[in-house]
Formats: structure tokens, C-alpha cells, sequence
């Protein structure tokens, strides 16, 4: 057998009893955990099998959780769409029920993620140093670490209450697991707790990472400054957000001139284009899927004619409506990319100045980003604004028109919905059966923290969310 043939036998046995051993960590077969699993049928043995971990794409890189933008406000269901999903819980996430189920792949998934993240990092302190390895030792550490934090960002953004100052070290967090030992008992702890553990592994990445990769699948310095901005955004620490994504954009700056895209292909984002920084999917979410799926009217409105994302994002369907086809995947599907990209980056340092009162950079990052998305062939005429708040206004439209169907759009509500200026209450209509029912979610609703999973509940002693 030659040494490829058994390096790739080695990892897929590796990967098929680690996910085996994650599943029954959150599983309510307490015996399990109480066992404590053989470590000698898991064991990594050398830097090459940490970094075959880590290169496990469709485990690190493609199956983040959606129920975020299924729960958000960017599109609509007709009514026979919404009766004909065939699972409950997709339902229930559309209509915000209140005591709702969630899917246990949308917090098994990224926790999964930090098992693995968590795998490397014992094994690598086992590991000896040896000479010419260091480079090698030190970017697979980084992006352990990197990929524990994001992991531990995409649960806290859904089933932790959005991060505030003040309250942080009263709310519960999530879970924070810094080891792979699955007797570990999980235990919230605090909201400061977890956003402070991923601010800690993203620093840390970057002392260890390259500053890009060829492909944006491995994590680099560059997605490690732009995690930290969109963590900081997140956090609502403006001053930090926008240091972060300055310190990314002198990495990495590339934007895309949409003028250059087939605007009629069913897919016109090339998977990894060159604003990707760090390329990341969510799991097939059933609501968002094209041939359902229909964007908000009010959205599609906010679109002028020269701006050639109506037709790089968007198609139009025979009966006037929009479906979605911007993905940044490069597909043309229901697996949406939700990863790091220049666009956003520059979208968060333009927010940063406009809440500084820096005006003229903020609209500088915001016509850097604009005059790629605008027709050459109508004169593009730069955004000015009146005052701070004026563009702050104008950055925050652009950045739901920009990163649509990216994630993002609920964790932007939770967090402007402490702001008066700019709190809003979502509803969805359905029509069933002649009779139209409509269901609101008022700004700064419980229901925007999503209720943890059942079966995780079962397995453990941790608090569930609050409901009205």
C-alpha cells in the first residue's frame, strides 16, 4: 500500500470516530460520557495528521448554523411554501415560536468545530518541536485556535442574549470547552466569559498565522483581524471593531468590480474570489432554499438601477418576486456562504467612523465599496453625508444590502435594537386556507436568543434561554 493510500485511509478513520465520539457527547446517553472513550482509537500522532483535521472541509468549513437568517427579516414565505416544509422545526423558526425546537445540528455542528480545534491543541503540547517543524507548529496552532473561536462566535450570536457591557457578567454564555475530554461536564458560564475566550484564541491566532493563504479554506492573519472586527462589531466596542478591520484591510483590500461579472449567470460569484478572507458555509437551510425562498419587497426597493447588485445578488421570478442568487459560494443552492470577505470589513471600519464622527471616512470606505458595485456606464456620483448620523444611516442600509443572506442580519437586529434610532419589530404574513395570520417579533423579543436544542438540554444541567 503506498504511504498517500494510507494517509488518506488514516484520516478518514480519524474523522469517522471523532465525529462518532462528538455525537455522543451531546447525546442524553450519560453513560457515555461517564465511560470516558478509548483515546487510543482517536489519537493524532504528528503535525501532518493535525493538519489533515483541520483540512476536513466539510466538518471546519461548511456546516455552521442558519437558523440566524432563517429567523431574520430578508425574505418572505408564501403560505403553501410555509405548510409544505416537512419538518416542524423549520416551521416554527419562520414564525418565531416561542418555545420553538431548533435543530441539534445547528449547536452539535460548530461544537464539533472546537472537539476537533480542541483535539490539536492537547496533541500539539505532546507534540515534540522539532528542528525546521516551528513555522508548521506554530500556523497549525493558530488556526486551532482560530477555528475554536469562530465556532464558539456562531453559537454565542444565536443561543447567548446579545452582548452588553453592563450585563456581560450577569447573562449566561455558552459552554466554553478547552478540552477534548468528553467526560467534561458543559456549563454556561457568563456572556463576558465566552466573548472574552474568543477574543483571547483570535489574538493569540495572530501571532501564529500566516498573514494570507493561497486558498481562504486555512485561516490566516488577515481572517484573524477581520474576526476580531466582527466579534468587536458584535460587542458593540465600536473603537476596537474599527482598529481590527483597519489592521485586516492592510492585509488584505481586494474587492471585486461587479462590472467584470456574467450578472446573467444563475451563480456570478466564483467560489473563493478574491475578496474572500476566510471561506466558511452554514448547513442547507430548508426556508432559504431558491425555489421558495422569496427576498423582501422592501429590500429589493432599496436597490437603484445603477447598482449592479439587484442582478448579481437576485433573480426574477415569473411572478414578479425575487429569489437569491448572490452566494459567494459559487453555487447555486441552499448552502449559503457565511464567511469573512473585504466588503464586509470595509462595511464595519465605515460603521466604526461614522459612530467616531469621522464623516469623510466613512463615506471614503463607503464609495471605495460602491463604486465596484456600480454600472460604468452610468456616471457614478460619490455618497455625501450631512452629519455622523446621517452616515451612519447611510452605512448601515448599504450593509444589509451588501450582506444579505450572509447570517449576519439577525445578529445586526439584536444589536441595533438597543439603539431607539434604529429598533425595529419584524412580522411575517401567511395566507392558509383564505384566512391571513401575522406573526410579529417586537425589537429586543427574547426570541431573538434561540431556545438551545432538546437533546442538548437533556444531556446537561444548563439553564435554558427565557421566554415571555
Amino acid at each position: 500500500m503506498s504511504n498517500q493510500k494510507y494517509t488518506l485511509m488514516k484520516t478518514k478513520k480519524i474523522f469517522i470516530v471523532l465525529q462518532f465520539f462528538c455525537c455522543l457527547s451531546f447525546t442524553s446517553c450519560q453513560k457515555f460520557l461517564d465511560a470516558k472513550p478509548d483515546k487510543k482509537q482517536v489519537i493524532l500522532s504528528s503535525l501532518k495528521d493535525c493538519q489533515a483535521l483541520l483540512d476536513d472541509y466539510r466538518t471546519m468549513n461548511a456546516s455552521f448554523p442558519f437558523d440566524g437568517e432563517v429567523s431574520a427579516d430578508n425574505y418572505y414565505l408564501l403560505g403553501s411554501a410555509w405548510l409544505a416544509l416537512r419538518d416542524v422545526k423549520d416551521r416554527d423558526t419562520y414564525i418565531w415560536s416561542p418555545m420553538g425546537e431548533h435543530f441539534i445540528s445547528q449547536w452539535l455542528n460548530p461544537y464539533k468545530v472546537i472537539y476537533n480545534a480542541n483535539l490539536i491543541l492537547e496533541t500539539l503540547d505532546k507534540l515534540p518541536k522539532g528542528q525546521g517543524q516551528q513555522k508548521e507548529w506554530n500556523e497549525i496552532k493558530g488556526a486551532a485556535l482560530f477555528y475554536r473561536a469562530y465556532a464558539f462566535y456562531q453559537v454565542a450570536v444565536l443561543f447567548a442574549q446579545p452582548y452588553k457591557a453592563e450585563t456581560a457578567n450577569r447573562l449566561p454564555g455558552i459552554p466554553i470547552r478547552l478540552t477534548p475530554d468528553l467526560a467534561f461536564q458543559s456549563e454556561r458560564g457568563t456572556l463576558q466569559q465566552t466573548y472574552s475566550q474568543i477574543i483571547e484564541d483570535l489574538k493569540e491566532s495572530l501571532e501564529l498565522l500566516p498573514t494570507n493563504q493561497i486558498l481562504p479554506v486555512r485561516p490566516s492573519k488577515a481572517a484573524a483581524y477581520a474576526a476580531l472586527a466582527r466579534t468587536y462589531l458584535t460587542m458593540e466596542d465600536y473603537g476596537k471593531a474599527g482598529a481590527m478591520a483597519d489592521e485586516c484591510l492592510k492585509l488584505k483590500n481586494a474587492l471585486i468590480n461587479y462590472n467584470d461579472l456574467n450578472l446573467n449567470s444563475a451563480a456570478p460569484m466564483k467560489q473563493f474570489n478574491e475578496e474572500v478572507i476566510f471561506h466558511s458555509v452554514a448547513l442547507t437551510a430548508t426556508p432559504l432554499a431558491i425555489s421558495i425562498c422569496k427576498v423582501d419587497p422592501d429590500l429589493m426597493l432599496s436597490y437603484v438601477s445603477p447598482d449592479l447588485r439587484k442582478k448579481a445578488f437576485f433573480k426574477l421570478n415569473t411572478d414578479n418576486s425575487y429569489s437569491f442568487k448572490g452566494n459567494y459560494d459559487g453555487k447555486a443552492n441552499g448552502i449559503l456562504f457565511n464567511g469573512l470577505t473585504t466588503a464586509e470589513i470595509y462595511l464595519i471600519r465605515a460603521e466604526c467612523n461614522a459612530r467616531a464622527e469621522d464623516v469623510a471616512g466613512a463615506m471614503r470606505d463607503l464609495n471605495t465599496l460602491m463604486r465596484n458595485r456600480w454600472d460604468k456606464n452610468i456616471t457614478y456620483i460619490p455618497f455625501v453625508a450631512l452629519n455622523a448620523l446621517d452616515a451612519l444611516k447611510q452605512v448601515l442600509q448599504e450593509r444589509r444590502k451588501e450582506l444579505v443572506f450572509r447570517g449576519l442580519r439577525l445578529t445586526d437586529l439584536r444589536r441595533l435594537n438597543s439603539d431607539p434610532r434604529f429598533a425595529i419589530s419584524i412580522a411575517r404574513k401567511l395566507t392558509i386556507e383564505g384566512v391571513e395570520q401575522t406573526y410579529s417579533l417586537p425589537a429586543n423579543d427574547p426570541r431573538y436568543t434561540l431556545l438551545i436544542p432538546e437533546l442538548v438540554m437533556q444531556s446537561t444541567n444548563m439553564i435554558q434561554n427565557p421566554r415571555p
